[in-house]
């Protein structure tokens, strides 16, 4: 929303913000009746943006912006993301902009043209101000500093957005020196200034290791949290009844004897901590460690979960294997948890060059249940209920294309709108096998 009573210094007409780009987007109002008094456009230019509503137009250039806040929020209904909330707070000149809009669809939104091309262009400022400043820290020629340390640009390693928070990395150490929320002001125009230092000046840690931490996880902390409490309460009732004696102790050794094994495995089982690096995953207790690079297998699923027909949570399960390591990652989440589905697709990657070299020395690989990926085709068993065994075979040189819809994945041939064979998500080393399989069409 644009505050009515907050104008430019200086009034500004379209001309002055150079060609428009693409179609304006209708915002979203704040309040369900506010829609029906007057509808809002944004336009975006080269040099700026104006905003019309109820016949009045304000324009702001690029360059009088002098802060910028973020803030998006998925939203979800019964476990399914529709839409992403985005609040935007500007300065510029002095006065302050608000503005509130919803976008359903990612593809080529002008909203979302909008909020990267702002990021760009206040990030290519920088190149030439060499002077960004937020309520806790600066960055300037000799780096970033904040109140309890500073990171001069030739230690800057790594930075990453993880758990809404933009993390920053020195290039020698695996955890972050620097944390804020990605929210907070100037926040995502740091992001972007050193995203861009580090893919010119890359300084990753040596590939035998786990490279740099990014975030834990807990394996269904609400089933342990409530399982514990049942397993205190046998054990308090237990312990009770045991120093009354008499009729009751044999219900209270029954009782002990519930409640002493229960804790015991939630000690060793369901308090488990998964923590995520670039390339690998420790488990604790234990410090068990695997290395994505090592592993051969991959099963990934996600379940919703409902408690009398309302949503609840999503349970996520990563099973990965390699030689002679397994581990099982059983999370929950509200939604989606975005972290532990990019730590999916960076495993995914890693085994699927492991897949590469094993086509290329074995001939095929296993994919999935029924499918099979060879260097110049992939094929797939049909298993009717009655008939014998269809093999459909499906060569790397014809056009193929491809959907995913509701945990199924469909393998198409050009101009064909049945699909030549479909599987489930879920099955063994799906994700892999896919970056596999674009790998090898895209050599053909």
């Amino acid at each position: 929303m644009l505050r009515e009573n907050l104008k430019p210094a200086t009034p500004r007409r379209s001309e002055d913000l150079g060609a428009q780009i693409d179609a304006p987007a209708l915002l979203s109002h704040r309040s369900f009746f506010a829609r029906f008094l007057s509808k809002k456009f944004l336009f975006v230019h080269e040099l700026g943006f104006r905003i019309q509503q109820a016949g009045k137009e304000t324009c702001i250039l690029y360059s009088e912006i002098d802060g910028i806040s973020i803030q998006s929020v998925d939203l979800f209904s019964y476990g399914i993301q529709y839409a992403t909330g985005y609040k935007i707070y500007m300065h510029a000149s002095g006065k302050t902009i608000l503005m509130n809009h919803l976008v359903t669809d990612d593809r080529k939104n002008p909203f979302l043209i909008f909020v990267n091309k702002l990021i760009q262009v206040l990030a290519d400022q920088f190149e030439m101000k060499k002077h960004l400043r937020a309520n806790d820290w600066v960055l300037d020629e000799q780096g970033l500093r904040w109140r309890s340390g500073n990171l001069p640009w030739t230690d800057v390693g790594y930075v990453d957005v993880v758990d809404r928070q933009i993390c920053v990395w020195k290039s020698t150490d695996v955890y972050p020196c620097f944390k804020i929320d990605v929210a907070s002001s100037q926040a995502v125009i740091l992001n972007e200034i050193l995203e861009r230092h580090t893919k010119k000046h890359p300084q990753k840690l040596s590939p035998e290791s786990l490279g740099r931490f990014l975030f834990s996880r807990r394996t269904n902390k609400t089933i342990a949290n409530i399982t514990l409490a049942l397993a205190v309460l046998f054990l308090a009732s237990g312990l009770l009844l045991l120093f009354r004696g008499g009729n009751y102790l044999l219900l209270a050794f029954l009782l002990l004897f519930l409640g002493g094994p229960v804790s015991v495995y939630i000690l060793f089982a369901l308090r488990k901590t998964f923590h995520f690096f670039q390339n690998g995953i420790i488990q604790e207790p234990g410090h068990r460690v695997l290395f994505y690079d090592r592993c051969d297998s991959l099963m990934y699923d996600t379940n919703l979960q409902f408690i009398n027909a309302l949503y609840a949570f999503t349970r996520i399960r990563m099973d990965i294997q390699g030689s002679g390591t397994e581990m099982k990652v059983r999370i929950q989440c509200y939604g989606n948890d975005a972290e532990v589905d990019q730590a999916r697709v960076e495993s995914s990657m890693k085994i699927s060059q492991r897949l590469y070299q094993k086509v290329a020395t074995q001939g095929e690989i296993k994919w999935g249940k029924w499918a099979r990926i060879a260097q110049h085709e992939v094929h797939y068993l049909s298993t009717p209920l009655l008939g014998s065994n269809v093999r459909f075979t499906m060569p790397f040189t014809q056009s193929i294309s491809y959907s995913i819809d509701s945990g199924k994945f469909y393998l198409f041939r050009a101009g064909e709108a049945n699909p030549l064979f479909e599987m489930d998500c879920n099955e063994e080393n799906f994700y892999p096998g896919l970056f596999l399989l674009l790998k090898l069409v895209a050599e053909h």
